[in-house]
């Protein structure tokens, strides 16, 4: 992962929209689990 980020052409626009992908996830994610529980 860190690699294919390294060798990407435009590796901080490829970083930043991991960050935000990951952090959509992990809050649609707690947002299930605190609505389900």
């Amino acid at each position: 992962m860190l690699t294919f980020i390294a060798l990407a052409p435009n590796a901080p626009k490829m970083a930043e929209a991991t960050a935000i992908t990951t952090f959509r996830i992990l809050s649609q994610i707690l947002f299930f689990m605190l609505y389900t529980f």
